[in-house]
């Protein structure tokens, strides 16, 4: 299988990502496609049809018919625009000023879910919880708190110019034209790509970016997430269907992929630490309250404004906080990433980028996908060399073959 070998010019070494992938589709069509997606940058928050979400994981009702109805199996919506509170400033406003020190967040949403896709990201693993509070402890007993850590490692705080210069550097070298570049300051993620009718956008969260995570984030969200969906739309299961296809689950390799390339060229440290704590905060939000969630991550995040962002990704979707649920997808980022290095001798790296799929899928791939066009990342063109990184990765982490064996991924 043959691909396009894109140059890339060097940038400071970085460390991790914060980023997700905003336009995830329930059907799980290609996020490029612009049919059903939303313009983040140009939507405000004037609107007459405001309303608040039940908790995650609704009782079905008999009108609706439950997860079973055919209306709601055919929503095609955006789940992560749909969950993303748009009082939220207001909320922690609230929260960090409460007297009483016992409030949890009401939150309110634009648009509502149907009863399924609320089950579907309702169900919170805790299969992986020792796995992650290993890698949390390991970046506490080297550098005492996370925030040490950041201070260390990560470099300093970025302007919206400086991010904005080096976004556009990257893109650059990899020979990308089409996608826009912003920042702004009503973002829960440091990333996300994004669509408009203009095209593809990279928005970048304001204040928050350091210097030597930049290069991560940019992989994680240009490298991974925008080439491979890229490349989805040259593939004959991108007007067809996956399901024509008979095509895996994506997400859990995506993600994955998208959390190791976060940290590949991190020589300070590759930890996988802001994916193992989405994983344990989801865990934990499963059967508590938002306010107690807050207190337990105290434990491996000093920083209130870091906590309560944590916070509000795993409860995000529900309504009231006070009440046990979670929004459980962000587990996958850890869970992803195990999984791939578990199987990493296995898969065909370079084939990944033929589209949005999952590494089982690759091998019967190969002889209908088409290679023209196919654009491959820089830090995937010495495939040894990016192996080792895997390698480094598993050392800093403690992750040992022994390890990944017994765990059922």
């Amino acid at each position: 299988m043959s691909y396009r070998r894109l140059s890339c010019s060097s940038f400071p070494n970085v460390l991790s990502f914060d980023g997700e992938e905003e336009i995830e589709r329930v059907d799980d069509r290609d996020a490029l496609s612009s049919r059903h997606r939303r313009s983040s940058l140009e939507t405000t928050l004037k609107s007459s049809s405001v309303v608040s979400l039940p908790p995650l994981a609704p009782t079905p009702s008999k009108t609706t018919g439950g997860a079973t109805s055919k209306a709601l199996k055919r929503w095609k919506g955006n789940v992560l625009s749909a969950v993303k509170p748009i009082n939220e400033a207001s909320e922690k406003r609230k929260f960090f000023h409460d007297k009483t020190s016992s409030y949890n967040p009401q939150f309110v949403y634009r648009k509502s879910l149907p009863l399924y896709v609320h089950e579907r990201y309702a169900d919170a693993s805790s299969e992986l919880l020792a796995e992650a509070v290993c890698v949390l402890r390991i970046v506490l007993r080297k550098y005492g708190s996370f925030e040490k850590y950041e201070e260390r490692n990560g470099g300093r705080i970025l302007s919206d110019a400086e991010c904005l210069q080096y976004a556009r550097k990257y893109l650059r070298a990899q020979g990308i034209s089409e996608v826009r570049v912003v920042v702004s300051r009503d973002l829960v993620p440091h990333a996300h790509m994004t669509h408009d009718k203009r095209g593809p956008i990279l928005e970048m969260k304001s204040g928050v970016l350091r210097e030597h995570r930049f290069e991560g984030l940019l992989n994680h969200e240009i490298g991974t997430h925008y080439i491979r969906a890229r490349n989805e739309k040259f593939q004959p299961w991108f007007k067809s269907g996956r399901k024509l296809y008979n095509l895996l689950d994506k997400n859990p390799t995506e993600e994955g992929l998208a959390s190791l390339h976060g940290v590949l060229h991190q020589t300070r440290g590759q930890y996988l630490f802001r994916s193992a704590l989405l994983y344990y905060a989801a865990s934990k939000a499963q059967t508590t309250s938002f306010l107690h969630l807050f207190h337990n991550l105290s434990q491996y995040v000093s920083s209130p404004d870091a906590r309560w962002n944590y916070c509000v990704r795993v409860k995000r979707g529900i309504r009231d906080t006070s009440k046990p649920g979670c929004f459980c997808k962000d587990q996958v980022y850890f869970k992803g990433a195990l999984q791939i290095l578990k199987y990493r001798h296995e898969i065909d790296f370079n084939g990944l980028f033929m589209g949005k799929v999952a590494w089982q899928d690759v091998a019967r791939l190969k002889e209908v996908s088409r290679k023209r066009k196919i654009m491959l990342p820089a830090f995937i063109r010495d495939e040894r060399k990016y192996k080792e990184h895997l390698e480094d990765i598993m050392t800093t982490n403690e992750i040992t073959e022994e390890k990944l064996l017994q765990l059922d991924l």
